[in-house]
């Protein structure tokens, strides 16, 4: 007889259950990020904040917006990102 553990849905962390989703830890980590502070941020005070490569931030944010996760808020001629509730 094996001992094997059942992971249960509500055993999984939400880095794991985002990971489902198909997010890498980049992505994950900005989503996260976005959805704790609840404004708008700009992808290279993203990028600072989280010590992320400007460029990984951006392709981070390209996949997010693509699956709904994130939105673009125009700020002047940037534009900044913004989580959208779960």
């Amino acid at each position: 007889m094996t001992n094997k553990k059942v992971v249960l849905d509500e055993d999984l962390s939400v880095m794991d259950r985002l990971a489902q989703l198909g997010l890498t830890e980049t992505d994950s980590k900005i989503y996260l990020h976005l959805l704790d502070r609840g404004t708008a941020f700009g992808g290279s005070k993203i990028a600072t904040r989280l010590s992320l490569r400007r460029q990984y931030v951006h392709n981070s944010l390209q996949k997010l917006l693509k699956l709904d996760l994130i939105e673009a808020v125009p700020s002047g001629a940037r534009l900044t990102y913004k989580a959208l509730p779960p």
